[in-house]
């Protein structure tokens, strides 16, 4: 299981990569390649794709931590 740090710092790297992406896929619309055009588009969706599994994987640990953990004991209801 990943930190929400690591989950974090995973996903500026991502958006790095992304980032990349986006001058390529401006180069491929200026010299009108279909082709590229739509490999940066897959890349970038896949890219995301993952970045929110792991977001939600982090969320979901987090939400299960609190939900065992802050549970009232029958005094305290």
């Amino acid at each position: 299981m990943q930190s929400l740090g690591e989950a974090i710092e995973y996903a500026q790297t991502s958006e790095n990569v992304i980032r990349s992406l986006q001058d390529k896929r401006g180069e491929a619309l200026a010299m009108y390649d279909q082709e590229k055009l739509r490999w940066c588009h897959d890349y970038m969706d896949k890219l995301r794709g993952i970045e929110l599994a792991k977001f939600d994987e982090v969320s979901a640990h987090i939400l299960e931590y609190m939900d065992l953990h802050t549970k009232l004991t029958e005094e305290e209801i």
